[in-house]
């Protein structure tokens, strides 16, 4: 038997499920099992007992894989590169074209994680961004001004 508004529920509960192909409902569970330490194994298991291998969600996965101090860390990490990488564009931008390279590939690795578990060397976004992060690493032009001064 029925209760109202019941059947309505079920309906809008299934074209959430259907339009985030089910990401909305493995957050939930991902969010619900987060703790300080971090779990030994890398899913959760579902309602139908199957087990979800991954959050969909590189923050979430963090948290999820090694705490919420790390996964606090991992985003903090970010919004500092994410900084770093606007500085380097603004200092670079007239003598070095492609100085809005890492800032862009950093943006689209934050908005792509947000919907996929896209951290793996493997992944092509991640292998680029990796290979983008070098130039903030090191600032020649404030290297050179320093052995100019000297």
């Amino acid at each position: 038997m029925m209760i109202a508004g019941e059947e309505e529920y079920e309906d809008q509960i299934s074209d959430a499920v259907a339009y985030t192909n089910g990401r909305l409902e493995i957050f939930k569970l991902y969010l619900q099992d987060l703790n300080m330490t971090g779990h030994d194994i890398m899913g959760v298991p579902l309602p139908d007992g199957t087990l979800s291998v991954h959050a969909h969600n590189i923050y979430l996965q963090t948290a999820f894989d090694h705490g919420i101090p790390v996964g606090i860390a991992f985003i903090i990490f970010g919004f500092c590169t994410l900084v770093q990488a606007a500085i380097y564009h603004h200092r670079r931008k007239e003598d070095r074209p492609c100085s809005i390279l890492p800032l862009a590939l950093l943006v689209s690795f934050a908005v792509a994680g947000l919907t996929e578990w896209i951290f793996h060397p493997c992944n092509p976004i991640t292998f680029c961004l990796l290979s983008a992060l070098a130039p903030l690493l090191v600032d020649e032009q404030r290297r050179v001004k320093k052995k100019n001064l000297d």
